[in-house]
């Protein structure tokens, strides 16, 4: 793969990235920080091992998306937790 396809997967990222804290703090709004941040985990992980699944373009930027949005929305899902924690 070509650099100019990589520089499209960092675009991707990127634009996860823009959205990912909103998503990230509606997710804690319904669930609780508390789970939300159980579950940011886990779709973080499920976008982390999904290039070894597939290599496909789908794929790869499905990944680079969850990836990037959840790369700023689990700081911000672990600070609500940790001020429900400390108060």
């Amino acid at each position: 793969r070509g650099l100019a396809e990589g520089g499209f997967y960092w675009v991707c990222f990127g634009c996860g990235a823009l959205c990912g804290p909103l998503l990230a703090g509606l997710l804690a709004e319904k669930l609780g920080f508390h789970y939300a941040l159980l579950w940011v985990f886990v779709i973080k992980t499920i976008g982390v091992l999904l290039p070894l699944f597939s290599t496909g373009m789908p794929a790869l930027i499905v990944s680079s998306m969850i990836v990037g949005a959840l790369a700023p929305g689990i700081s911000a899902v672990l600070s609500g937790r940790i001020a429900e924690l400390v108060g």
